[in-house]
């Protein structure tokens, strides 16, 4: 029998996702700054698309507390400096005919990269800076793109183990653009937190491949094409695929807890269930496991097994990062 607590604690997970400051900046702060939107665009002209949405991320950050944007020094940097490659950049040329004030705490001959590692911006989540300082890296496979994908343009996209950052320079709009509820500083540091979810531990990252590559087996099935016209699970489950980007077992109960809500009817809703889990062809030890979930009777040995399984999945389709 399905526990309604957990029912209930996930899909509320749902509701109230992706809450960290929808609107970070309003119309005004975009319309009174256009001059020097048009200064940086300008400086930034030579830039490689990774290095604009670093020094773009940065000085809208800023911007926005121009006195009082230094959050300090990290505790601890994302690299030793001896691994951070040295850039070309150097961060205090961005602010010279600004408002934007340089802390006397930092070298004014830092380069960009070494800028990201030590310090703190002001109020931008670790998560956000994080991603941004590895963008560009190898082994951190982030496409950066004009326009925002559609969910299951995303979820094709997180398949092949990439996530994406929605990023364009034309200023003139971002006074009236808006993702969702989003505006565009927003949306960047949006994106960053997703890509760090999704990338920061590589494990969870191929778990979630795996949970995908399930997802994308069932995508035609009839049952799924009947609950997509139920526009409540629909924006759930692209939301599940595209945007959630948590622990495999965390999207298994969240997909359960929605299918069983939609449905409402424990007997269809376990039908349902049974049958994507047949469409998965998994293991009689990985079925158990999946068909446990949002019960009573699901344990930690459940979790660790639909890890595992998850983790596999992502590596026979041969999607495995390299270091």
């Amino acid at each position: 029998m399905l526990c309604k607590k957990i029912i209930i604690t996930f899909v509320l997970g749902i509701m109230s996702k992706d809450r960290y400051r929808p609107l970070f900046c309003n119309s005004d702060f975009y319309l009174a700054n256009q001059t020097t939107f048009k200064l940086w665009k300008d400086r930034f002209s030579g830039f490689s698309e990774f290095e604009k949405v670093k020094a773009w991320t940065v000085c809208l950050s800023c911007l926005r507390r121009p006195k009082d944007w230094f959050g300090g020094a990290h505790q601890i940097s994302f690299l030793s400096a001896n691994e951070v490659e040295t850039s070309r950049i150097k961060v205090k040329n961005f602010f010279a005919d600004t408002e934007i004030l340089w802390p006397a705490q930092i070298d004014s001959s830092i380069d960009l990269n070494h800028f990201l590692n030590l310090y703190r911006i002001k109020p931008i989540p670790e998560s956000a800076l994080r991603s941004l300082f590895k963008l560009g890296h190898k082994n951190y496979p982030l496409i950066v793109t004009e326009h925002e994908p559609e969910p299951f343009e995303l979820f094709q996209i997180q398949i092949g183990g990439k996530r994406v950052i929605t990023f364009n320079e034309n200023y003139q709009q971002w006074a009236t653009k808006l993702y969702g509820t989003r505006d565009p500083l927003s949306f960047i540091l949006h994106d960053l937190i997703h890509a760090d979810h999704f990338l920061k531990d590589e494990k969870i990252h191929q778990s979630q491949i795996g949970f995908y590559k399930l997802m994308d087996k069932i995508k035609n099935d009839s049952q799924l094409e009947k609950l997509f016209l139920k526009m409540k699970f629909k924006s759930g489950f692209e939301y599940i695929i595209s945007d959630m980007n948590a622990h495999p077992v965390h999207l298994f109960q969240t997909l359960r807890a929605l299918l069983h809500l939609t449905v409402v009817n424990d007997s269809l809703s376990n039908v349902i269930w049974n049958q994507w889990v047949s469409i998965w062809c998994l293991s009689q030890t990985d079925s158990d496991s999946v068909q446990k979930v949002n019960t009573e009777l699901f344990s930690d040995i459940n979790a660790s097994q639909i890890e595992v399984m998850c983790f596999k999945e992502s590596l026979e389709t041969g999607l495995a990062r390299l270091n």
